[in-house]
C-alpha cells in the first residue's frame, strides 16, 4: 500500500467516510454545501492532524445522517502543534462557504437584472430596492464565511 493510500485509510477512519471520496470524481459539478471546516486530530502516528473542509456534516462537526459523508478538500497538515495554525482555520472556513457565496453570487446577478430592467423603465426605487438586496445578501454570505468559528 501507497504512502497516499495509508494517509486516506487512517484519514478515513477518523472521519468515517470511504476511502473512495478521498480520491475525488468527476468534475462536472461540484459536491453540494453546506461543507464544513474541521480539524482531524491524531489520526496520523505521532500527533499529526489535518484541516479539512467536508460535506454531509453539521456546523458542529457531527455527521448528518440524511447526507452522504464526503471529502472537499485538505487545507493544512498539522504536525505536533498543540493548536492549528489559525490561519489554516480561516482558509478551510473560507473554502467551505464556497457553495453558500456562489449560491449568493448567482442571486445577486439575477436581483441586477431585475433593477437593471427597473432602472432602464424609470423605477428607481425599484433599481435602489434591488440593490439593498444584492448589498445585504452579499453583506451576509461574507460575515458566514469570515466569522471565527469553525
Amino acid at each position: 500500500m501507497s504512502e497516499q493510500d495509508k494517509y486516506r485509510q487512517a484519514l478515513s477512519a477518523v472521519i468515517g467516510i470511504t476511502m473512495e471520496s478521498l480520491k475525488g470524481g468527476s468534475m462536472s459539478s461540484h459536491t453540494p454545501g453546506p461543507w464544513t471546516a474541521k480539524v482531524v486530530e491524531d489520526f496520523i502516528e505521532g500527533g499529526e492532524g489535518e484541516v479539512v473542509v467536508l460535506s454531509g456534516f453539521h456546523p458542529d462537526g457531527s455527521p448528518d445522517r440524511d447526507k452522504e459523508q464526503s471529502y472537499i478538500a485538505a487545507v493544512s497538515h498539522v504536525r505536533r502543534l498543540p493548536q492549528p495554525v489559525p490561519q489554516a482555520i480561516a482558509n478551510a472556513r473560507l473554502i467551505a462557504a464556497a457553495p453558500e457565496l456562489l449560491a449568493e453570487i448567482q442571486s445577486a446577478l439575477a436581483t441586477a437584472q431585475d433593477g437593471l430592467e427597473h432602472m432602464d423603465s424609470g423605477d428607481e426605487e425599484g433599481a435602489r430596492m434591488a440593490l439593498d438586496v444584492i448589498c445585504s445578501g452579499l453583506e451576509d454570505a461574507i460575515n458566514n464565511a469570515t466569522k471565527e468559528e469553525a
